[in-house]
C-alpha cells in the first residue's frame, strides 16, 4: 500500500483463460461480495480457528480456561 496507494495496486484479475477482467467487472464482484456478506462481531467464548503451518493433534493439547455454560438471555 505504501509503494502504490490504495487505487493504484497492481491489477491482474481475469478468467481461467487469461482474459482480463475490466476494472468495471471487478467492481461489480466486488460490490456483490460487499453487499452479501455478513458480519458479526466476536463474542467472549468465541473460538477462532486459523489453517496456517503444520497441523496439529487435538488430542496432544489441552484448554487453557475453563469450559463455561452459561447462557445468557437476551430478550
Amino acid at each position: 500500500m505504501d509503494e502504490f496507494g490504495a487505487d493504484d495496486l497492481p491489477f491482474e484479475t481475469g478468467f481461467g483463460n487469461g482474459q482480463l477482467l475490466t476494472r468495471e467487472e471487478l467492481e461489480t464482484i466486488n460490490t456483490t461480495y460487499a453487499e452479501a456478506t455478513v458480519r458479526q462481531a466476536s463474542q467472549p467464548g468465541d473460538v477462532m480457528f486459523v489453517a496456517m503451518g503444520n497441523p496439529i493433534h487435538l488430542e496432544d493439547h489441552q484448554p487453557t480456561v475453563a469450559a463455561s455454560a452459561e447462557i445468557e438471555d437476551v430478550a
